[in-house]
């Protein structure tokens, strides 16, 4: 057979090869785990915006600080991170009980509200579990361990 006949396949560059990119000059690998982390991020701010609405100036500092710890490539601060989005996912889950109970006592719909909160309390959740993908531990300077991505 020739080559011709092969369909084209794309190939990222090997681990730790960098891109030819001008524009983001970052190695294959850190482009990754941007993108796993990423979520991450999102999840501590929106939990953050959440404190910020209510007022709750202290907790909404917190979860900025908290934030910044994507930024320490140390085992203890992934954990730390995991930790604190999964007490957001009660914060959220409580939020999502105490709207529903407020709104069917007041006889207004609910449904659409659990929905949403159920699905930010989702994503948080997924989010904390990214944080265990074998690469993000290897990020982070932990045991790879076993494959699990």
């Amino acid at each position: 057979g020739s080559d011709r006949n092969r369909p084209f396949r794309f190939r990222p560059p090997r681990p730790g090869r960098a891109l030819d990119d001008p524009i983001l000059p970052l190695r294959y690998d850190a482009r990754m785990i941007a993108l796993i982390i990423a979520p991450a991020l999102l999840a501590s701010l929106v939990l953050a915006a959440h404190f910020l609405r209510r007022g709750q100036l202290v907790p909404c500092a917190l979860c900025l600080a908290l934030a910044a710890l994507a930024f320490v490539r140390r085992p203890w601060a992934r954990r730390v991170w995991q930790g604190f989005l999964g007490l957001g996912v009660l914060v959220w889950l409580a939020t999502l009980s105490a709207i529903v109970r407020l709104r069917i006592r007041e006889g207004e719909p609910w449904s659409r509200s659990a929905v949403i909160l159920g699905a930010v309390a989702a994503f948080t959740l997924l989010a904390a579990l990214l944080l265990e993908l074998r690469r993000v531990r290897a990020h982070y300077g932990g045991d790879a361990g076993p494959a699990r991505d």
